[in-house]
């Protein structure tokens, strides 16, 4: 009996150990920023083997809203916190550990090289349905739009002057765009993500987008068969986003409920120094340090 109790005894103490040597940093939250987050776990996990990184996406929204509630101990972000979550969530802290620009994109099909921001209202509320109306070849413009939790969507919406209601469900889902003067384009396909934005117009000559200018630059230069359309004569580029000229940009951030402690802190700090720095501009992002 002794020896049965010796050895419970035994293997309560290695799986307290185990269990107090383990540490999880749970994150969620923006699909620009995750991938470099994604980059930047796998190799914070083989520096620091104690430590298990859990990573979902979400949306900017989503990601605020668990850091805030205390859901996930980091949350991604690929805009500023607004008003209204600070309010709800007092005490959370954003961390740039990026910037990013938002393009429009066509087929490579297409003529058009540039478009302006009133073109870009005109086309997603509906006053410019054929390419014509861009230079492009004539035929009907079928506009593609991203799900309204993301940042990319938000910042859109914000720098166009367009509200958006989504519609429907799954595959289904639509997005209606609607100008200050209150007229409400025909609707358009909701993506789930920058990727899937970005799919769809590689397949489809007819297709418009928006997405993230790292993601879409970084498919272009591997040969994907989409352009990014210059905004009022300033090419949609990295180095414009860079250098200030690019009007469309947006922060990249981490997000976490009051600053950030323990191994949710060493995360961040890897993400700021010059290899998690490094990350960031591989990925065609612009980094902050």
């Amino acid at each position: 009996m002794k020896s049965v109790v010796s050895f419970l005894a035994c293997v309560f103490i290695v799986g307290f150990s185990l269990a107090a040597t383990a540490a999880e940093i749970t994150i969620s939250g923006s699909t620009t920023v995750h991938p470099v987050v994604s980059e930047a776990a796998k190799n914070f996990e083989a520096a620091n083997p104690g430590v298990k990184i859990v990573l979902g996406a979400g949306g900017s929204s989503a990601g605020i809203k668990g850091a805030g509630g205390g859901e996930v101990a980091i949350g991604m972000a690929s805009r500023e916190i607004k008003d209204k979550e600070m309010a709800q969530y007092p005490g959370l802290v954003a961390t740039r550990i990026g910037i990013d620009g938002i393009c429009i994109v066509v087929n490579k099909a297409q003529t058009v090289s540039g478009i302006s921001k009133q073109q870009v209202q005109d086309v997603y509320t509906g006053k410019i349905t054929d390419w014509g109306g861009l230079g492009g070849k004539p035929g009907p413009i079928e506009l593609v739009g991203i799900e309204l939790v993301h940042g990319t969507a938000e910042l859109f919406g914000e720098f166009f002057g367009l509200e958006a209601v989504e519609s429907g469900q799954g595959s289904s889902k639509t997005i209606t765009y609607t100008g200050k003067d209150g007229k409400a384009g025909p609707p358009a396909v909701a993506s789930n993500s920058n990727k899937k934005a970005l799919a769809a117009v590689m397949t489809n000559p007819k297709a418009i987008a928006f997405a993230s200018i790292g993601t879409a630059q970084g498919l272009a230069e591997k040969g994907s068969p989409i352009s990014l359309l210059a905004l009022d004569g300033v090419p949609a580029t990295v180095a414009k986003v860079a250098d200030g000229s690019y009007p469309l940009k947006r922060p990249l951030n981490i997000v976490t409920q009051g600053q950030p402690a323990g191994e949710a802190a060493k995360f961040i700090k890897y993400l700021l120094s010059p290899e998690g720095q490094a990350i960031v501009s591989g990925l065609e992002y612009i980094p902050v340090k």
